[in-house]
């Protein structure tokens, strides 16, 4: 079993815990390469690019995770489906897409801090609650991540944010 406030050893975790994993850490390293740089295209890039990969992590945990789970009794722990830091992430995506023209402006840097910030509490509460919800339902875990698998070809995960799963 995983401590909840660690992440997971190379046998204490699931595949789908793994894969889920992967995916914030893409997103991590997003929040990253946007500190580093000063460019105002390669920001809007970056955010782009994080905008992609929190609706493809969002999909993958609506579509596949929070159902498998609700769907067996033995796992009735309620995940945290995040709903009001999903809504809250939305608004700040609209927010950054509309201060786009005002790229430069500290605005729009603020917002990327503020999405960072609700980000990673949603990625946090989840490594507490969602990731041991589906390690207790080890007999789901293996249907889970081949189900998470399969979602992530069909739906062709961007090129940007399968490179950074791969570093």
């Amino acid at each position: 079993m995983v401590d909840k406030n660690t992440k997971c050893d190379a046998s204490g975790c699931s595949s789908a815990v793994k894969l889920l994993q992967g995916e914030q850490a893409a997103v991590r390293s997003m929040f990253s390469e946007y500190e580093k740089t000063d460019d105002c295209k390669n920001k809007e890039g970056i955010v782009g690019s994080i905008s992609v990969a929190l609706t493809s992590y969002s999909a993958l945990k609506n579509e596949i995770v929070y159902p498998a789970l609700k769907d067996k009794e033995s796992c009735s722990t309620e995940p945290c489906s995040g709903s009001e830091s999903h809504h809250q992430a939305k608004l700040i995506l609209d927010q950054l897409q509309r201060l786009t023209a005002d790229i430069d402006a500290p605005a729009y840097d603020k917002a990327v801090k503020d999405l960072k910030e609700i980000v990673l509490k949603h990625f946090a509460d989840e490594e507490k609650i969602l990731f041991p919800a589906i390690d207790k339902c080890s007999e789901k875990a293996d249907e889970l991540n081949q189900k998470l698998e399969a979602f992530k070809a069909d739906r062709g995960f961007s090129p940007s944010v399968e490179s950074l799963l791969s570093k």
